[in-house]
């Protein structure tokens, strides 16, 4: 009995993975589950909000006297690339308002991609180029999702809860170098934060053009 029930968890976390969609995914080139004591390079301690590391994850407070959410920098990301992190919102007392995410920097903000207690959305700053989802349901609390983000070609693509958002550009495609921002509102928890490089698929094209519908 115990078996069957370590065989039925084990198959509904592989069910639960997000798989990429347009690009192959190649080399892991940085890790950190969070679970230490410190950022890990080339993570630095942010000048705003609350960062601790209660055990297993990275918690995350936004400081109201901060004016502006705290963001946590991976920096130098060149070509092609995948971003995976776990995400849970814990319970509070401000009405279950949330916000965790990415912020995709070159010079200034390139773009972002977001869950929220809303839903789901990714967009490319200073554009017309959004795409979003609403929660039918609002998330559950408490509990760990996976945020998987490619950056392939000229595409932002994004998955979580079993959403897919996707945005295209050629400025997205044309930057040499990006920053990957963790950033939040109000209070979230991350762990098993991954980076892998990522080759488009040969049918990258069709792939966009069937998730944009």
């Amino acid at each position: 009995m115990i078996k069957l029930l370590i065989f039925i968890c084990l198959s509904l976390s592989i069910l639960a993975e997000n798989k990429v969609h347009v690009s192959n995914k190649g080399e892991l080139i940085y890790e950190n589950t969070f679970s230490g004591n410190d950022f890990k390079a080339p993570f630095k301690r942010p000048k705003k909000g609350e960062w601790t590391f209660p055990g297993t994850f990275m918690d995350y407070k936004e400081k109201p006297s901060d004016n502006h959410p705290g963001v946590l920098k991976y920096d130098k990301l060149a070509g092609d690339f995948i971003v995976e992190v776990d995400i849970c919102f814990p319970k509070d007392e401000r009405g279950g308002k949330f916000m965790a995410g990415f912020v995709i920097n070159t010079k200034g903000h390139l773009g972002r991609i977001n869950v929220d207690n809303r839903g789901f959305s990714t967009r490319k700053d200073k554009s017309d180029q959004k795409s979003s989802v609403k929660w039918k349901k609002g998330l559950e609390m408490d509990k760990w999702y996976t945020l998987t983000f490619e950056c392939v070609n000229d595409s932002f693509v994004g998955q979580f809860n079993g959403k897919t958002v996707v945005v295209s550009h050629k400025e997205i495609k044309n930057s040499p170098e990006k920053a990957i921002c963790i950033t939040g509102r109000n209070k979230a928890q991350f762990r098993n934060f991954k980076v892998y490089r990522a080759t488009a698929r040969k049918d990258f094209k069709t792939v966009i053009s069937k998730l944009k519908k």
